[in-house]
Protein backbone atom coordinates (compact mmCIF):
# COMPACT_ATOMS: atom_id res chain seq x y z
CA UNK A 1 0.00 0.00 0.00
CA UNK A 2 1.17 3.59 -0.96
CA UNK A 3 -0.26 6.63 1.28
CA UNK A 4 0.30 9.52 -0.37
CA UNK A 5 0.03 12.17 2.48
CA UNK A 6 1.66 15.35 0.70
CA UNK A 7 -1.05 15.08 -1.72
CA UNK A 8 -3.62 13.36 0.07
CA UNK A 9 -4.45 10.93 -2.55
CA UNK A 10 -6.42 13.05 -4.53
CA UNK A 11 -9.58 11.62 -5.88
CA UNK A 12 -8.78 12.64 -9.25
CA UNK A 13 -5.51 10.09 -9.94
CA UNK A 14 -7.32 6.61 -10.80
CA UNK A 15 -4.21 4.67 -11.41
CA UNK A 16 -0.70 4.63 -10.61
CA UNK A 17 1.77 2.42 -13.29
CA UNK A 18 -0.51 -0.60 -13.34
CA UNK A 19 -1.49 -0.16 -10.13
CA UNK A 20 -5.44 1.00 -9.05
CA UNK A 21 -5.76 4.05 -6.96
CA UNK A 22 -8.36 2.78 -3.90
CA UNK A 23 -9.39 4.68 -1.37
CA UNK A 24 -9.67 2.04 0.90
CA UNK A 25 -9.54 -2.33 0.68
CA UNK A 26 -10.00 -5.06 2.94
CA UNK A 27 -6.80 -6.96 4.00
CA UNK A 28 -6.69 -9.83 6.34
CA UNK A 29 -10.57 -9.26 7.05
CA UNK A 30 -9.45 -5.17 8.53
CA UNK A 31 -10.91 -2.04 6.46
CA UNK A 32 -7.60 -0.20 5.55
CA UNK A 33 -8.21 3.57 4.34
CA UNK A 34 -6.47 5.46 2.45
CA UNK A 35 -5.04 7.77 5.86
CA UNK A 36 -3.24 4.37 6.33
CA UNK A 37 -5.79 3.68 9.79
CA UNK A 38 -7.41 -0.11 10.12
CA UNK A 39 -10.38 -0.69 11.15
CA UNK A 40 -11.47 -4.76 12.41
Amino acid sequence: MVVDRQHDNHREIKSIGRCEVVQCFVYLHSLIDNSGSCEN
